[in-house]
């Protein structure tokens, strides 16, 4: 079976699988990635079900079918990361992407509108949705989705609920009922900034439970050298920003948190006994703009808020460890993470052992034994943390950076493992290699 069936316009790279499928019962859940946050003309975002035995489709769920059995429609926010199922409900969580940014004054599609940045169950038998629950309305700030949802039972009283948990990349937590979609714990409406000519909502929903670090001030700019800090110093008051959701414009703005998101890829990890939640964060800003091409239509320009060394233009530490308790909605702790020793101005290693708490990008693995392993951050390590206290108990070095999610397996012996692909990452600037590598307790 070929995924570009019925699908407009596959140019090379133009769509493709980042995620594995799901598989649930005799059913494979496919998705895909696409860039169509940028225009309305790229390739369907399209979520289809196959016959594991046959590989005949089933179904498919296009937003912006009309029931024609045509072609795909173009354009609709993806469904990039992996899906989570449960088979008792009949229902598998698909979380998409941003809608396409509408710049020509034209109103964008009540579809996109609609089912863009949310989480979306849909009916395991038939791909009808059964309910949806969108966490930024209108996007324009590359807030899609780009973790999988995580499912745990939550204790009520006199029941148990039955609990989805989705993090957003700006780094809201949002606890919804997995039958109705329902929120389970405190979300309101907050007013947003206005003011810059696209259609916007004037409000965005926000959840009690957030990882979002502080709004970004003057006072925490700085430079390795004065003339970064005063460079920063500069680009900061030549900016808009009024918080998260401050709209990109024609004079530049600021982002924060910015396109590598607070919560990135790897998602949120959820210890099933305790319920506490892991988080890798990040605090980096993004530089934005609208930019108006030779056809008089616009395109947005985002880059890192960086000063002229390469290095960000607000203090370190740039990422941390976090500890969340959903029963109480208490903090438990938050530790900055990675060391400077892969990293340094103009990408230049440091080779300095100091921690100073590095951007990553990586998943987290939970263990039975209260570890958290992570190996996400710009130094090439994997570090096992206290889940508690989030002690660093243990590292390793490794042949590159690890921006994957780590995973464990146990021989027939008893022998535990734990794995991780080190693979590095451009984006990041990490040492890339094509390496897997794997930890064992001792045998005895």
């Amino acid at each position: 079976m070929s995924l570009t069936e019925d699908m407009q316009g596959v140019a090379p790279g133009a769509y493709f699988a980042p995620s594995p499928p799901t598989i649930v019962g005799n059913r494979i859940l496919v998705g895909g990635a696409t860039q169509a946050d940028s225009s309305t003309q790229t390739p369907s975002g399209v979520v289809r079900a196959y016959n594991v035995r046959n590989g005949r489709r089933e179904w498919a769920w296009d937003i912006g079918r009309t029931g024609n059995a045509g072609e795909y429609t173009n354009g609709t926010p993806h469904a990039a990361t992996p899906f989570v199922a449960d088979p008792d409900l009949g229902l598998v969580y698909v979380a998409t992407g941003s809608p396409p940014l509408i710049t020509d004054g034209t109103e964008p599609r009540e579809f996109d509108r609609r089912y863009a940045n949310s989480i979306v169950a849909l009916e395991l038998g038939t791909g009808n949705p059964r309910w949806s629950f969108q966490t930024t309305r209108d996007d324009v700030w590359n807030y899609g989705h780009v973790a999988q949802p995580v499912l745990v039972n939550l204790p009520a009283p006199g029941r148990i609920q039955r609990a989805l948990v989705r993090a957003t990349k700006y780094g809201d937590v949002f606890a919804l009922d997995r039958a109705t979609g329902r929120s389970l714990r405190p979300a309101k409406d907050v007013a947003t900034p206005a003011g810059s000519g696209l259609p916007l909502s004037t409000t965005q929903l926000r959840s009690d439970i957030s990882f979002l670090p502080e709004p970004l001030t003057e006072q925490d700019l700085w430079g390795v050298t004065p003339l970064d800090h005063l460079v920063c110093r500069i680009k900061f008051k030549r900016a808009r920003y009024e918080g998260p959701f401050t709209p990109p414009g024609l004079i530049p703005t600021i982002t924060y948190p910015g396109a590598m998101g607070n919560i990135g890829w790897g998602g949120i990890a959820i210890d099933q006994r305790s319920k506490l939640i892991v988080a890798n964060t990040n605090a980096i800003a993004s530089y934005d703009r609208m930019v108006r091409g030779a056809d008089g239509s616009y395109e947005k320009h985002s880059e890192p808020f960086l000063g002229p060394l390469g290095v960000p233009c607000n203090e370190p530490p740039w990422g941390f460890l976090q500890l969340f308790d959903l029963k109480t909605n208490d903090h438990i702790w938050k530790h900055p993470i990675g060391t400077a020793r892969d990293a340094g101005p103009l990408g230049i290693p440091s080779l300095l052992p100091f921690r100073i708490g590095t951007p990553s990008l990586g998943g987290l693995l939970l263990t039975e034994g209260a570890l958290t392993f992570h190996a996400g951050t710009a130094d090439n390590y994997l570090r096992a943390y206290a889940l508690y206290t989030g002690e660093e108990l243990w590292k390793a070095r490794l042949p590159a950076s690890g921006q994957a999610s780590p995973m464990t397996y146990t021989t027939s012996s008893g022998r535990q493992f734990v794995v991780i692909a080190a693979g590095g990452n451009e984006r990041l600037g990490t040492k890339t290699g094509d390496y897997l590598v794997a930890y064992a307790l001792p045998e005895s």
